[in-house]
C-alpha cells in the first residue's frame, strides 16, 4: 500500500504494465476515522511510504478488485445503478479502513458488557425494518465502531465475524423478498442490489450455497404460486 497525504507519487514500470488500485481521499479517510472512533496519527502520513500489509486484508482487497474487474469485463452496465455503486464503494472503504496499519481503535471495548452492547446495536441496525439493508460501513458508522473493533466484539459475543453474520442476514432478507415478489415485476437483480449485493455472480453462488437453490428458482416458484 502507498500512503501519503501531500507527497507526490512517481512510478517507473515495465512496458505494457497495468496498475489497478484504489485512490482514497484524505478528507474521506479522516472523516471515517472520526466516525469510526479510529485514532489516525497524521504525522505518519506526511511522507510517501510503501507499507507491507498483513496477508488477510490484502487478500480481501485483492478479491474485491478482481470482482470489480470481472464486472467491468462481463457486465459493466451493473455499475450504472447508483445503489450498486454505493454498495461497492462502502465495501471497499470497509476494507481500506480495516487495513490501515496505523489505525487503532481508541477504545477496543474493555468490558464484556460494552462489547455485547456494541454487538446488540450492530445487530439491531442490520435487522432494521427498512426497504433496503444497511451496508457494513453504515452499520459501523452508526454504531461508532471500526471494522476491526466490530470484528473483535462479534467474535467474542457470537463466535463469528460481522461480515459472515451480515451476509447471512442479507441473504435471508433477499429470500424473504423474492418469496413476496410473485405478483410484481421485480427481478432477482433488483432485489439483490437493494440488499447490497453488487457482484451478482458471487451473490448467486452464495445464495445457492445457503439455500440449495438458485435465486431465480425461488422467484419462479413465488410467481407460480401467485
Amino acid at each position: 500500500m502507498l500512503a501519503s497525504i501531500d507527497a507526490e507519487i512517481d512510478m517507473c514500470t515495465p512496458r505494457a504494465f497495468e496498475l489497478r488500485g484504489i485512490v482514497a481521499s484524505t478528507m474521506l479517510i479522516a472523516e471515517l476515522a472520526a466516525r469510526l472512533d479510529i485514532e489516525l496519527p497524521r504525522a505518519v502520513w506526511h511522507q510517501l511510504r510503501v507499507i507491507e500489509m498483513a496477508e488477510a486484508p490484502v487478500a480481501r482487497l485483492r478479491a474485491h478488485l478482481a470482482a470489480i474487474q470481472e464486472m467491468i469485463a462481463t457486465a459493466p452496465e451493473g455499475f450504472n445503478d447508483p445503489v450498486a455503486r454505493q454498495a461497492l464503494e462502502d465495501a471497499l472503504l470497509v476494507e481500506i479502513m480495516d487495513m490501515l496499519p496505523t489505525a487503532r481503535p481508541s477504545d477496543p471495548g474493555r468490558s464484556a458488557s460494552a462489547r455485547k452492547r456494541t454487538v446488540d446495536r450492530a445487530r439491531e441496525l442490520m435487522h432494521g425494518n427498512g426497504d433496503r439493508s444497511l451496508s457494513l460501513l453504515e452499520v459501523c458508522k452508526a454504531a461508532g465502531a471500526s471494522p476491526r473493533k466490530l470484528g473483535y466484539c462479534f467474535q467474542e459475543v457470537l463466535g463469528t465475524s460481522p461480515m459472515h453474520y451480515w451476509r447471512a442476514m442479507r441473504l435471508n432478507r433477499v429470500r424473504r423478498d423474492l418469496k413476496r415478489a410473485g405478483g410484481t415485476d421485480s427481478s432477482v437483480y433488483d432485489i439483490a442490489v437493494q440488499h447490497g449485493f453488487w457482484h451478482f455472480s458471487q451473490f448467486s453462488l452464495d445464495y445457492k450455497r445457503h439455500f440449495s437453490e438458485k435465486p431465480s428458482e425461488t422467484l419462479r416458484r413465488a410467481r407460480r404460486a401467485a
